[in-house]
Order: C-alpha cells, then sequence, then structure tokens
C-alpha cells in the first residue's frame, strides 16, 4: 500500500538554530503540552541513550547537556539545552483497522550571528579567511545539531543536521554552504517503521538561494549497502555516509536549497530494524548572507 492511500497525522516541532520555537497547523498553547522530565529516571535515561546517539552521527554530545520532555502521552522528545521548546501537536488516526501515527519534524536553522558555540560567525569567517588568501578551497563545518522523538512504542528517529561554508573560493559575489541532513529510525516493542524522509527548503523571507549541487540525484533501490552523498563546488567536494535499504526516492524542486529525500521499506508491514536516510545539497548565496532552511525530518509507524 503506497503513502498516499495511508492515512497521516503530523507532528511539527520548529527551531532556530540557538533560539527555538514549534509550531504547527493547528498550535497548542505555548508550553502547555510540555512537561519536562529531565531528573526522573527515564529522562536521565533517554538523555543518556540520545547523547550516544548523536555522538555515533559526528555530533560529540554530553548527556548533561541534553534536555528531555515528555511531549504527549509518553513520548519523549530529548534538545540540546540551548533549544527552548514552545508548543507542539500531534493526533493519531486509524489505518488498515490499526492506529498509525505520522510523526514530522521541522527544524528553521541556519548561520545566525552566532553559533551554538557562541562564536560570531563573523569572527569565524575573519579568523579562517585571514589563513592565507591564496589557499585552496576547503569545506569548513560551521555548526551541527540533533534531537530526537521517542515513541513511547518503541518508535524512534533522530535526525542530524550539519552546515557548512565553502572558504576560499575565489568569488567576490557569492558564498558557498552546503548542508547534510541524516537521520536514523527505527522501533522496538513490537512497532514497525514504514518510512521516514528529510526535507530541505529555503526559509522564507531568507536570502536568495542557487542551485550548486544535490545528492542523491536519482532513485536507489535493492539490498542494504553503504552509499556516500558528496556534493563539490568548484571542484570541491564534502560529502556524508549512509547506508541505503530497500528504496530511497529523491524529490528536487525548482526552487534552490528544496529537496527531499525519502526511505520507503516497499512493504506492507513494516520493518523493526534500524533504518537510516540522508541527503547532502549545497547552495550558493550573494557575497556576505548567509543561508536559512526549514528542514523537516518524519517517518510513519504502526
Amino acid at each position: 500500500m503506497t503513502m498516499s492511500r495511508r492515512a497521516r497525522a503530523a507532528l511539527v516541532v520548529s527551531m532556530l538554530t540557538g533560539t527555538a520555537f514549534l509550531s504547527t497547523g493547528a498550535t497548542a498553547a505555548p508550553g502547555s503540552p510540555w512537561r519536562e522530565v529531565t531528573e526522573s529516571s527515564r529522562g536521565r535515561a533517554a538523555a543518556i541513550s540520545a547523547a550516544s546517539q548523536f555522538a555515533d552521527s559526528g555530533v560529540p554530545t554530553r548527556a548533561s547537556d541534553l534536555r528531555v520532555f515528555d511531549v504527549a502521552d509518553g513520548d519523549l522528545l530529548v534538545l540540546p539545552r540551548w533549544v527552548e521548546p514552545a508548543s507542539v501537536f500531534r493526533r493519531e488516526v486509524i489505518a488498515n483497522g490499526r492506529i498509525a501515527t505520522e510523526v514530522e519534524a521541522s527544524l528553521l536553522i541556519g548561520l545566525a550571528t552566532r553559533n551554538p558555540a557562541g562564536r560570531s560567525t563573523a569572527s569565524v569567517d575573519g579568523q579562517l579567511a585571514g589563513v592565507s588568501t591564496a589557499a585552496a578551497a576547503y569545506w569548513y563545518q560551521y555548526n551541527s545539531g540533533c534531537f530526537t522523538w521517542l515513541r513511547k512504542d518503541g518508535a524512534y528517529m533522530a535526525p542530524c543536521f550539519y552546515t557548512s561554508k565553502l572558504m576560499n573560493d575565489g568569488s567576490s559575489s557569492r558564498d558557498y554552504f552546503s548542508l547534510r541532513q541524516k537521520a536514523s529510525v527505527g522501533s522496538s516493542g513490537g512497532s514497525a517503521t514504514y518510512d521516514a524522509w528529510l526535507l530541505s527548503k529555503r526559509t522564507s523571507g531568507s536570502t536568495t538561494q542557487w542551485w550548486e549541487d544535490w545528492e542523491p540525484g536519482g532513485e536507489l533501490r535493492g539490498n542494504c549497502g553503504s552509499v556516500t552523498l558528496s556534493v563539490s563546488v568548484k571542484g570541491v567536494g564534502v560529502g556524508i555516509s549512509s547506508t541505503a535499504c530497500e528504496r530511497w526516492e529523491p524529490t528536487l524542486w525548482q526552487d534552490a536549497g528544496h529537496f527531499r529525500n525519502k526511505w520507503n521499506c516497499d512493504c506492507w508491514f513494516g520493518v523493526t530494524s534500524m533504518r537510516e536516510v540522508a541527503s547532502n545539497i549545497a547552495v550558493a548565496v550573494p557575497q556576505g548572507k548567509y543561508p536559512r532552511w526549514t528542514i523537516s525530518a518524519g517517518f510513519t509507524t504502526f
């Protein structure tokens, strides 16, 4: 059965790097659905598990730097302490005679005036560009972040993002940035996952973006295997590794920065083992400007 025939429900979680807000088409009152459980035994266990998962994704994180919230009927959301939640919405529907839930989390990210470490982007640019104007071009990772959604039935998704800038690019009119995304989705305790996706889109009102490159460039089908998604600007590549299983379905939009990659199990009953989905895009922006994206990560589970 295809997703177009499956009943859907959605949760939307939105965060600004350094500042966070949560929104959805049916926004709950700010703060009302949230109950912090960081210091509870379940919260501490979730933080430890999430920190380990984030580290495996290349984002070293201490459990003490995370906050844990019971967001809806026992579901947990684990966030960095520099992210402040505001509201949340989730509903369940009947599909195939069973309760199905589709969870989608959207993060508003960008290279704002300061990164999570507290360093200004201007100071980073000045420090790195001043090393040598004749140096070869290279990608510098500005920031990264992860969060995780833990459903009470055992299903989970842990998305991470990584933003980089091409240094010493030789251009006087444009700057170049990459956005890499990767997520693990899985389940335990009898639940199963059917699909998972990552999506990016230029945030409305933000600076203009122009396409440079994107991956994956086409649909992938087959047994599980390692893949590297590498994009290139001015002959300099930056990549992200992942494991592709069953089917990956990429979708490219004309609007620069708007891209989605979706894993689909191509099955009826779902899978209980872990799966991954990833994407990598490169865009140009006017010289001295910084891109902002709205990133969505979601999955469907029974």
